[in-house]
């Protein structure tokens, strides 16, 4: 009996994993579900659901019908990691411009996969917070814009979670 329950369990885990790379193959691998995008002309925040019928970027506006929306990255250097969500940032190179992106508002580089500052996470509601005794130099905590907290770890979310 035990036997049968498990070649069922094992069956099942293939079956799914198959369909999961059927899925990836089909689509190219750019599924994103929730991606974070940016109307460039009207700065409005989008979240996108990437897939087959995903017309590409940049994604049109459903309110003004342009090809305007474009994928962002998040900064949280600065004074930009004292705002809950950070500050949405639309990479040069999405835009065909040459050259480093840097943040409109801290003036920080921003690149693809953004990371947070050493030494920090995002509370639940996306504010950056300082992990409790982790080690980093002191110029990632003035870049962050933040103190250390003695608080308790909490976990990391993406934004616009």
């Amino acid at each position: 009996m035990k036997q049968k329950i498990l070649v069922s369990i094992s069956l099942i885990v293939i079956i799914y994993a198959g369909w999961r790379v059927w899925a990836v193959a089909t689509t190219g691998g750019d599924y994103i579900p929730g991606m974070n995008a940016m109307d460039v002309e009207t700065g409005e925040h989008f979240t996108f659901q990437t897939g087959p019928d995903f017309p590409g970027w940049p994604a049109p506006n459903h309110k003004t019908g342009k090809n305007t929306v474009y994928p962002v990255e998040v900064c949280y250097f600065n004074q930009c990691g004292k705002k809950p969500g950070g500050t949405w940032v639309i990479l040069n190179g999405s835009l065909d411009k040459p050259g480093p992106t840097t943040c409109p508002v801290c003036g920080h580089t921003v690149t693809l996969h953004n990371p947070l500052p050493e030494g920090f996470t995002l509370d639940e509601k996306g504010k950056l917070i300082a992990v409790p005794n982790a080690k980093v130099n002191n110029s990632s905590q003035e870049e962050a814009g933040t103190e250390p907290s003695g608080g308790p770890h909490r976990r990391s979310v993406p934004p616009g979670s």
